[in-house]
């Protein structure tokens, strides 16, 4: 299945891809007000997690039937036009939230779908190598293209042999 954001239709649609030259859209949910701006989607299991950028949530649909999802719960993340949700990503027992005008982070636990909880607002990502629009930073990105991290210092080499000192035993 494919699990499909629409900010301007306020809804999230579930499309059935099996085959890729008819996909067909098995089931949706929509609503002006629960889904008010909905722009990312991330499946975890049996749920979508779902950020809308029009009132500043997060919204839980259990998609365990495909055919007729369910929302579970709304928390809000933000209060103002600054706290615009933008992103997601999900780990574990947790939801993360990137704000498309503040460059902020919101962690929020959804170890119980039911009632989610914010574990941190608004955590500043303007670090130097942060991506604000993003969940990965500049490094992130050139991890994922092969490079290597650097390991720190190495050991000093003998310059007599060109070769690290031996160690005592």
């Amino acid at each position: 299945y494919a699990y499909v954001a629409s900010q301007t239709s306020d809804s999230l649609q579930i499309v059935d891809i099996s085959t890729s030259t008819a996909p067909i859209i098995v089931g949706s949910v929509a609503s002006t007000t629960a889904l008010n701006g909905a722009i990312a989607v991330h499946v975890s299991g049996k749920y979508a997690y779902l950020a809308n950028t029009d009132d500043h949530s997060l919204r839980i649909i259990d998609i365990s039937n495909p055919v007729n999802p369910i929302l579970v719960s709304t928390i809000n993340v933000g209060t103002s036009d600054a706290d615009l949700a933008h992103t997601l990503a999900v780990s574990g027992a947790y939801v993360y939230i990137t704000s498309d005008n503040n460059d902020a982070l919101y962690v929020v636990k959804v170890s119980n779908p039911a009632a989610p909880a914010i574990e941190l607002v608004g955590a500043e990502l303007r670090q130097p190598g942060a991506d604000p629009g993003g969940l990965r930073g500049r490094r992130g990105r050139e991890r994922q293209r092969g490079a290597r991290a650097p390991r720190g210092r190495e050991r000093p080499r003998s310059p007599a042999h060109g070769r690290r000192p031996s160690r005592a035993l």
